[in-house]
């Protein structure tokens, strides 16, 4: 199991490569989130993610369709601060 992710640990990939976790902006994780490779190939920024999920602002989108389109809808009107977490069974 990978060594879990905390606020200061550096991000390991992407365009954020290097930066604190706690200052990745949260639209950016809301969308590894919706990636389908992420839980695979990057388990401790996933589990970052989950753990940090409600923590995130009203940006965050829902990913009860990651199995469709990879598009995600965005919550509706007065939902506040939710983020629909969903394991795909693979």
């Amino acid at each position: 199991m990978p060594q879990a992710l905390h606020d200061y640990n550096a991000m390991p990939f992407g365009a954020h490569k290097g930066r604190k976790m706690k200052d990745i902006p949260d639209g950016y994780l809301v969308w590894l989130y919706s990636q389908d490779w992420l839980k695979g190939r990057f388990p401790a920024v996933y589990d970052y993610i989950v753990r940090n999920a409600n923590t995130l602002p009203d940006l965050i989108l829902r990913a009860a369709d990651r199995a469709g389109t990879g598009r995600h809808r965005p919550a509706p009107a007065g939902a506040g601060c939710q983020l629909e977490l969903t394991e795909t069974k693979g």
